[in-house]
């Protein structure tokens, strides 16, 4: 949907900071740089399953952030972010 992605892209880099710094790393180097699962597996040396619900848990954790700060979803939605 362009309309989430456009009025959520704003604030992703900002609230990653609420995150732990597992998250953020994780995120950062997965959906951010693009780096290969593959890779951040073998260097974290665990399995790929595991990376994908670590990733898989760290994006909801950041879903229930921008549901709560933006709120995403409603009729309001964005017109209380500061996050621009």
């Amino acid at each position: 949907n362009e309309k989430f992605e456009a009025s959520t892209c704003k604030c992703v880099l900002k609230l990653l900071s609420h995150l732990s710094k597992e998250d953020q790393k994780l995120l950062i180097e997965l959906d951010i740089k693009n780096i290969p699962i593959q890779k951040i597996s073998d260097a974290m040396s665990v399995s790929k399953s595991t990376l994908k619900v670590r990733r898989y848990r760290a994006r909801q954790r950041l879903k229930k952030i921008l549901m709560k700060v933006c709120l995403i979803g409603s009729s309001e939605e964005c017109s209380n972010c500061d996050c621009q």
